[in-house]
């Protein structure tokens, strides 16, 4: 697996977020599956290679990438509900925290691919 493809997905959804914004086709977009974390390919090797590796579900980084990465797409799912929902503003307004917990994951996924290769 490489954590760089990884990253890149994730940080395309944030050019996914603004696109709503600019009126990108939002129809494309689900909610109800954005908001699962085990529906992206990261969240899918996260379920898979943890399963097949105990150590890994004891790791706090691990652990702590597993939550975030929860998070991302629970907030990424209700801005892409509330905007198809015209809640214009209440979706504007999770934009920070968007922001906010996609940086952190990023940095956690580099985290993570550095502990890997130890």
């Amino acid at each position: 697996m490489d954590i760089n493809i990884l990253i890149n997905q994730h940080i395309n959804w944030k050019s996914l977020i603004e696109g709503l914004f600019q009126g990108s086709d939002t129809d494309i977009l689900d909610p109800n599956v954005i908001s699962k974390d085990d529906e992206c390919d990261f969240g899918k090797w996260i379920y898979m290679y943890s399963d097949d590796n105990q150590d890994l579900l004891s790791n706090p980084l691990f652990i702590k990438i597993k939550n975030v990465h929860k998070i991302f797409h629970q907030i990424t799912g209700n801005i892409v509900f509330d905007f198809q929902s015209g809640n214009i503003e209440k979706a504007k307004n999770q934009i920070p925290d968007f922001n906010k917990i996609s940086e952190e994951l990023v940095q956690l996924m580099k985290e993570l691919e550095i502990e890997l290769k130890k």
